[in-house]
């Protein structure tokens, strides 16, 4: 790892190795340069923040990440941040999508946003087999996308399935769902986490989806997909 003959903010003598400080870590996490790290004003160690809108002393993790600022986060929390677009979306309403009149900041820019969509959401990302807990067992399933996408995909099928489009429904899962009020399904979609996550094809990626399969019920776990299991 490379050397720097510069004092850090952690106050270790130089010259320092980046790799045993933590200053080097923030700048590893937030891409900055060396001096501008020298400059946070806020020690690279501290886990708590005051939110500018609330007031609110709370951890790091209530806080969005926010690389242009000198600590990594936003000014205000998530709660705050959340509060303040529903009341922006209030005041005003043709903003975003504009109106019969004009057109709104997303429609200016609407194939700019489309292609960050696409490649957001592409599954062109690592594999990964992931697991749905619910009270009556456990859905596995497997995704080259990111994971809040394809949490997002199964709201959105569930939510079809009921309006009427059966062809969206996935068996053995929104069996279970349909037991439950619409709030709980979206807690248990929520749940969803990662068992498994490497870099490979769709072949392998499917192979290692049945895998799990037997595996969970070779261990008496419930699973539901019962489908997949002939």
């Amino acid at each position: 790892m490379e050397t720097k003959d510069i004092k850090c903010l952690c106050n270790q003598i130089n010259p320092i190795r980046l790799a045993e400080c933590e200053v080097a870590a923030y700048i590893l996490v937030y891409k900055i340069d060396y001096p501008m790290a020298r400059k946070i004003k806020l020690l690279p160690n501290q886990s708590h923040y005051d939110c500018v809108g609330c007031g609110k002393t709370k951890e790091s993790s209530e806080f969005y990440v926010n690389r242009k600022r000198s600590n990594g986060l936003q000014a205000y929390c998530k709660k705050c941040c959340k509060q303040n677009n529903a009341e922006f979306r209030l005041k005003r309403p043709t903003y975003y999508w504009g109106d019969e009149n004009t057109l709104g900041y997303l429609e200016k820019n609407y194939d700019r946003f489309l292609e960050i969509i696409k490649k957001s959401t592409a599954a062109d990302k690592s594999n990964k087999i992931y697991a749905i807990p619910t009270p009556e067992g456990t859905y596995i399933g497997a995704t080259s996308r990111h994971l809040h996408a394809r949490k997002s995909d199964h709201k959105w099928s569930y939510l079809g399935y009921r309006k009427g489009l059966k062809k969206l429904r996935i068996p053995g899962l929104f069996d279970v769902l349909d037991k439950y009020p619409t709030d709980m399904v979206e807690v248990m979609i929520n749940s969803t986490y990662i068992l498994e996550e490497w870099d490979g094809d769709r072949k392998e990626l499917m192979q290692k989806e049945r895998e799990y399969i037997l595996k969970f019920i070779s261990e008496g776990k419930p699973v539901l997909n019962k489908m997949k299991t002939k």
